[in-house]
C-alpha cells in the first residue's frame, strides 16, 4: 500500500504517526547496534521513513552569527541639521575582519552610511614625523640660502644683458637686499685690507719688502683685522647710503615705492663689483713681483665699470616701476652726485686715518722688534767673549 502512488490521506496520516512511534521506541535499541553494525546504523539514517529528507535551518555564513531578530527596537534618530546615524548593528549583523598580513595593530577602515570617507594618511599621529622609519615632511627652502644662491644667476643674467629681469627675479626674494649688501661689504674690507698689508710688495714690483711676519706683509694680524672691520662698516654705510639717495630721487614725485624695492634694485648691481673685488683679493695674495700690480690696475678699470653698471641698473629700474615720468634723469644724477661726496667724505674720514693708523704702528712695531732682536743678539755675542 505505501509503494502504491495512490492512497487516501488519512492513511498517509497514520503512517507518518506510526512511523514517528517507531522511531521513539527504536532510539535506544540503534544505539546499541550502532556499535556492531555500523552499515546497518547507516542505512538507518540515509533512508527516511517517508523517502523525503527533514528540512534543516540554512547554516550561518562564515563571519556571522545566527539571524536572530532585533525585537523590533526602533533605530535612534540624530538632532536636526545633522546626517543620518549609520544602521545600528544587531547579533546578526556581520562583523569585519581584519584583512590578512596587516599586522596585529592595524585596523581595517570599513565606509559607514551618513559618514564621509575617512583619509587615512590624514589619521596619522602628529608625533609619527619625528619617529624613524616615518617620512619627513619636505622642509621649506631657507630664505638666506635662496639669496645666496641667485648670485651666481644674476652676474650670468647681467652678462647676457638681462639686467632688468635680474632685477625684477630678485625683488621676489626676502632677504636678497641686505644678504648681497654684506657680500660687497665683505669682499671690500678683505680685498682693501690685504692690499694695503701686501702694499710695499705689490706697488714697489717686489724689491720692498715688509715687516710684521717678514716681506709678505706691512700689518701685524691686529691692524689687519682692524682694518678689514673699518672697511667693511664704511663699505655698508655706503650702499646702504646709496639706496637711501635713490629712494629720495624715486619719492620726489609722490610715489609709493618702499625702501626695500630700491635696495634690491641697488643690491643687484653690486653683483658685479663684488666679483671683481673678490678677484682683488686673490691676486693681491700671490707672492709674485710684477703680475699683482697689473692685475690690480686691470680690475680697477673693471670696478669702475660695474659702478657705472650699477648706477643704469638703478635708473633702469626706477624707470621701469614708473614709466610714466618723463624727467628722472636729473633728479638721478644729482642724487648720485650727493652720494659720492658723501661716501668720499666716509672714506677720508674712517677709512684712511684708520688704514694710516695700522700701518704706522705696524712700521713702529717693526723697528722696535729689530731693534730689540739686534740688541739681544749684541748681548749673546758679549757673553760669547766673555766666557
Amino acid at each position: 500500500m505505501s509503494n502504491s502512488p495512490h492512497f487516501q490521506p488519512d492513511e498517509e496520516a497514520q503512517k507518518l504517526e506510526g512511523s514517528e512511534t517507531q522511531l521513539a521506541s527504536s532510539d535506544s535499541s540503534g544505539a546499541a547496534k550502532s556499535s556492531l553494525s555500523p552499515s546497518a546504523s547507516s542505512s538507518q539514517q540515509s533512508v527516511p521513513a517517508n523517502g523525503v529528507n527533514p528540512p534543516f535551518p540554512p547554516a550561518p555564513t562564515m563571519g556571522m552569527n545566527p539571524p536572530y531578530p532585533s525585537a523590533g527596537y526602533p533605530q535612534p534618530m540624530p538632532p536636526a541639521g545633522y546626517p543620518p546615524y549609520p544602521p545600528q548593528g544587531t547579533t546578526g549583523m556581520p562583523h569585519p575582519l581584519i584583512p590578512a598580513g596587516s599586522g596585529p595593530r592595524a585596523e581595517a577602515s570599513f565606509p559607514q552610511a551618513g559618514y564621509p570617507p575617512v583619509n587615512p594618511a590624514a589619521m596619522q599621529s602628529p608625533y609619527a614625523a619625528s619617529l624613524p622609519g616615518y617620512p619627513q615632511p619636505p622642509k621649506s627652502a631657507n630664505d638666506f640660502v635662496l639669496a645666496l644662491k641667485a648670485i651666481w644667476p644674476t652676474f650670468v643674467g647681467l652678462h647676457k644683458s638681462e639686467g632688468q629681469v635680474r632685477v625684477k627675479a630678485n625683488s621676489q626674494l626676502k632677504h636678497w637686499w641686505w644678504v648681497m649688501m654684506l657680500v660687497f661689504s665683505l669682499m671690500t674690507g678683505l680685498s682693501s685690507s690685504v692690499v694695503l698689508a701686501r702694499s710695499a710688495d705689490i706697488f714697489s714690483g717686489g724689491l720692498l719688502g715688509g715687516s710684521g711676519y717678514g716681506a709678505y706683509s706691512v700689518l701685524y694680524f691686529g691692524y689687519w683685522f682692524l682694518c678689514f672691520f673699518v672697511f667693511t662698516l664704511v663699505a655698508f654705510a655706503a650702499v646702504i647710503l646709496r639706496a637711501a639717495l635713490a629712494l629720495a630721487a624715486a619719492r620726489t614725485k609722490q610715489s609709493a615705492i618702499t625702501f626695500t624695492q630700491v635696495a634690491s634694485i641697488v643690491a643687484t648691481g653690486l653683483v658685479m663689483p663684488s666679483f671683481a673685488l673678490a678677484l682683488m683679493f686673490l691676486v693681491s695674495l700671490l707672492p709674485i713681483p710684477v703680475l699683482p700690480l697689473i692685475f690690480i690696475a686691470i680690475l680697477q678699470i673693471l670696478l669702475s665699470a660695474s659702478f657705472l653698471i650699477m648706477e643704469l641698473l638703478i635708473f633702469g629700474g626706477l624707470k621701469e616701476l614708473y614709466p610714466k615720468d618723463k624727467s628722472p634723469e636729473m633728479r638721478h644724477t644729482i642724487f648720485f652726485i650727493i652720494w659720492t661726496l658723501c661716501a668720499s667724505l666716509v672714506i677720508g674720514i674712517v677709512a684712511v686715518p684708520t688704514g694710516t693708523y695700522a700701518v704706522a704702528s705696524s712700521a713702529k712695531a717693526a723697528v722696535e722688534d729689530t731693534v730689540q732682536r739686534q740688541f739681544d743678539d749684541m748681548q749673546d755675542l758679549k757673553r760669547l767673549f766673555d766666557n
